[in-house]
């Protein structure tokens, strides 16, 4: 599978596509930024577009162009390549979810640290609780790293299973700066 176009606006687009080890995807982006990456065949509800990813609407050349960038990205990712540079994202989300995904984009690859390491990052050590909720809502998994966070005790969860999120972390090692291996903070 290529490309295949759900939705294109003069400013937006959804598409699906595949790529390999992350299966299918739904990316959607506008004139801003990427706005969503969520893996289809997940549960009941797997082949549904999220509620929670909303498009902007304001350049389905430029917004093609941030999804074709995320392609490039993803598939250098899984294929251990050189990683070239991220499309710019556009969070949808409250102030607080948007600092939790903020602060995921500063985990370097081959280091996972806890939730309640990530909520003392962003200055709220006893918002364990909201912060794994926000991690669990991340728009843009694989890009915004949510899967580097784990529990005190065990890997914690992930939205497309315990399987993925071991594959991740396995794939985060080819791109981890020497010396980081396996690191927990």
């Amino acid at each position: 599978m290529d490309m295949l176009l759900y939705l294109a606006t003069h400013s937006s687009a959804i598409v699906e596509t595949e790529v390999p080890e992350l299966g299918r995807l739904v990316l959607g982006a506008d004139v801003q930024g990427l706005t969503c990456v969520h893996r289809l065949g997940q549960g009941a509800d797997g082949d549904r577009l999220p509620a929670s990813s909303p498009l902007h609407h304001s350049g389905h050349d430029v917004a093609m162009g941030y999804i074709s960038d995320t392609l490039a990205w993803l598939r250098a990712y899984v294929s251990h390549g050189a990683l070239p540079p991220m499309p710019p994202l556009h969070f949808a989300g409250t102030p607080f979810q948007r600092s939790v995904w903020q602060a995921l984009r500063y985990i370097p690859a081959g280091v996972t640290i806890t939730y309640g390491h990530l909520a003392a990052s962003i200055g709220r050590p006893r918002a364990v609780r909201a912060v794994a909720q926000a991690v669990g809502a991340n728009p843009v998994p694989f890009l915004v790293p949510c899967h580097r966070v784990v529990g005190a005790r065990d890997l914690g969860g992930y939205a497309y299973g315990l399987p993925l999120k071991r594959l991740l972390l396995s794939l985060d090692q080819y791109q981890a700066a020497p010396g980081t291996a396996a690191k927990l903070l």
